[in-house]
């Protein structure tokens, strides 16, 4: 099934509806692979509003510094038309190519921002909203298809709060997705959820301060079951104090 992803909508790749005066986007791909194989790619980007809007495109590399989202342009890969306009029930194709070669070891990751260019207030005291989006691209390293490795931590801090600091670093050579995860005690029973979502490059780590549905008593093991893009991870920690 081709997935779709609403404009105005996104946040970590997942969709959401909201209500944008700006109009109303589809996008597909959500995700654009490419490879040494599949060094290029097609956008749909489809206009279901009823007023033409114009686009600008911007492609920038991606990393991370500490978990934290670092941006900066590029000429390694190539989206065209950088500005286009579609109109109200039409569509337009945008392609992507790859202009450098795959990193032998390690995935790269790019992100193309689609900007909505801000048109003139067509009525008094109608404020018209921007929208901005990215979609991930990620360049499969040239060797064997790596795939992620996630180490989990949990250390208990602020005690008094009842609080646990879970941690989760990728020690793999491909991104992964986080899009949740829950932790179990010894008897099954879930003491803590949490459902924010995460990318996690080749190399980062980020944490989550969760707080349990009850005590957790010293020496006993937590069960991570985390929901990602890989599937299912599943381990166990012993909480550091």
């Amino acid at each position: 099934m081709r997935a779709f992803l609403r404009a105005g909508i996104v946040l970590a790749g997942l969709i959401y509806q909201t209500a944008a005066t700006a109009g109303a986007f589809l996008i597909a791909p959500v995700r654009i692979p490419l490879s040494a194989h599949e060094r290029t790619a097609v956008l749909t980007v489809r206009n279901d509003s009823a007023e033409a809007s114009v686009m600008q495109l911007e492609t920038v590399s991606w990393s991370q510094t500490e978990g934290e989202d670092r941006y900066a342009p590029t000429r390694e890969i190539l989206a065209t038309p950088p500005i286009f306009t579609v109109p109200p029930g039409g569509s337009q194709i945008v392609r992507v190519g790859l202009l450098r070669p795959p990193d032998s070891r390690r995935e790269l990751a790019y992100r193309i921002f689609l900007q909505e260019v801000p048109t003139e207030t067509r009525k008094e005291g109608e404020v018209r909203v921007a929208l901005r989006f990215g979609i991930p691209v990620f360049v499969a390293p040239a060797g064997q298809a790596p795939k992620p490795l996630l180490a989990w931590r949990a250390v208990a801090t602020e005690l008094e709060l009842g609080l646990l600091r879970i941690e989760a670093i990728n020690r793999g050579d491909v991104h992964v997705q986080i899009a949740g995860f829950s932790l179990s005690s010894a008897d099954g029973a879930i003491v803590a959820r949490q459902n924010e979502m995460k990318y996690l490059l080749p190399g980062q780590g980020h944490h989550w301060m969760v707080k349990p549905n009850q005590a957790l008593p010293s020496g006993v093991k937590l069960k991570i079951v985390a929901r990602t893009d890989a599937g299912e991870i599943q381990t166990e920690v012993l909480p550091e104090r």
